[in-house]
């Protein structure tokens, strides 16, 4: 939380026209508000959903967590914020509390039949790292050991692309000078592939007088 400390305007307006007093006091406002954010800093710590990397450390060491060199904070939240709701018995309703920590709430699909197949599907949606193997951790230590559980981890990307054609229309044309001949030929013009192309011949002939 971002406060605005000014000490002089705790003093009497009598008392904020000597400049010493004044004075002393700004320059104790930064020191009042290193400790404002000290305190902010010792709150925050208290809830791991808004605790840094000093307070999720002291989480972990309290539950025996050894992060992984790659973890970045969120993942380290996500999987102190796992096994802090260790609840018993494991129930699917327990399960389902643990995936609401994990994934968000209703943030995941369940289904599954217990009476004769004993499958368990999920797809989630987990994109932050060490989050899927949270997930592997949670079915090991929570579900049965006689159910089948087949998990699908989608991440959503949305994929903006322009894609351009260009064409070409060419006019070509072609005159040949002779005596030889006497005769005009006109090929008609044809579309091949989308391109449009007219080739015309002329003959110029000359009297000889």
């Amino acid at each position: 939380m971002v406060r605005q400390v000014d000490l002089v305007s705790y003093l009497p307006p009598y008392l904020q026209i000597y400049k010493e007093q004044v004075a002393a006091l700004e320059a104790e406002n930064p020191e009042f508000i290193l400790i404002w954010d000290a305190v902010d800093h010792c709150l925050y710590n208290h809830f791991i959903s808004t605790a840094d990397e000093y307070g999720i450390s002291r989480y972990e060491k309290i539950m025996g967590i050894i992060p992984d060199e790659h973890d970045n904070l969120e993942s380290r939240r996500s999987r102190v914020q796992v096994n802090w709701v260790n609840l018993l018995p494991y129930t699917m309703k327990t399960f389902l509390q643990k995936l609401n920590v994990l994934c968000g709430a209703n943030h995941y699909i369940v289904s599954g039949s217990f009476t004769e197949e004993y499958l368990l599907s999920i797809t989630t949606y987990l994109e932050n790292l060490g989050q899927v193997d949270e997930l592997n951790e949670l079915f090991n230590e929570v579900l049965p050991c006689n159910i089948v559980v087949y998990s699908i981890n989608q991440i959503m990307c949305t994929i903006i692309s322009n894609n351009t054609f260009a064409a070409r229309l060419t006019t070509h044309a072609q005159i040949t000078l002779t005596q030889d001949w006497c005769e005009t030929f006109r090929p008609s013009g044809g579309v091949s592939a989308g391109v449009i192309s007219s080739t015309e011949m002329y003959q110029i002939t000359s009297d000889n007088h």
